[in-house]
């Protein structure tokens, strides 16, 4: 047998070998790890863990019954599909749960706001989902019982408004001035996680340039003044996901 053939057909008896070890101790594993956190945040939800531990007679009557409806059962599969697909092993999956728990708990599919929520939940990764938690909870803090517009934090409804940058500049052109009004840059100024919750409209920003023109005593220029605020808005799947 040529060398070549040889090493090839022990390269590929040593790749199986390799498959299958990767098999149980890999994939077996972190799909039960994920399964596991789905199904309690799912079980959490909908209220059908034992208060023992046990399972018991009703614990089973209520499964069978969600197994058996048509519109809950695809719930579940659409929502344990994007555990499968998720970039986080923990807490994405727990997430996916209690939201699909609700969701079969009211017996309908998700809402836009809701479709959001999973698409950022399967999009994060562990790491991420701590750094959004930590912004997260510090500007909902600073926001909770303010709905004063003109307030650097406020609530409008369950969405937090963080006013960001207020830039400014006086000139005699009639353009007014050089100020930055590009994208808002969302992975520098708070993380790649928000890059991620831009994509996907659990974040989003807005800009607005007004100018005011004024006369200078005993001049003919015109001055303008010109101002630009950035606010940034954490919608209401944010607490969902948080």
């Amino acid at each position: 047998m040529p060398l070549a053939v040889a090493t090839s057909v022990i390269g590929k008896s040593v790749a199986t070998t390799v498959a299958k070890k990767f098999g149980g101790a890999v994939v077996e594993r972190w799909t039960c790890h994920r399964a596991e956190r789905f199904f309690e945040g799912f079980v959490e939800t909908i209220g059908i863990e034992s208060s023992t531990g046990i399972q018991t007679e009703e614990v089973d009557r209520r499964l069978a019954a969600i197994l058996a409806d048509d519109n809950k059962s695809e719930a579940l599969f659409n929502a344990y599909r994007r555990v499968c697909f998720s970039k986080s092993k923990t807490l994405s999956p727990r997430v996916i749960g209690l939201l699909s728990g609700q969701l079969v708990h009211d017996g309908r599919m998700a809402d836009y706001m809701e479709e959001s929520v999973f698409e950022a939940a399967e999009s994060l990764s562990d790491g991420d989902f701590i750094e959004f938690m930590k912004s997260y909870e510090e500007h909902r803090k600073k926001a909770e019982g303010i709905t004063d517009a003109n307030a650097e934090h406020h609530m409008l409804g369950d969405s937090v408004i963080v006013r960001w940058s207020d830039e400014s500049s006086d000139t005699s052109s009639p353009f007014g001035g050089e100020l930055d009004i590009s994208p808002f840059p969302w992975e520098d100024a708070l993380g790649r996680w928000a890059a991620k919750l831009k994509a996907t409209g659990l974040l989003e920003e807005r800009v607005r340039q007004t100018s005011q023109q004024r006369s200078q005593p005993f001049e003919d220029d015109q001055i303008i003044k010109t101002s630009v605020t950035t606010t940034i808005i954490f919608s209401s799947g944010c607490a969902k996901l948080y």
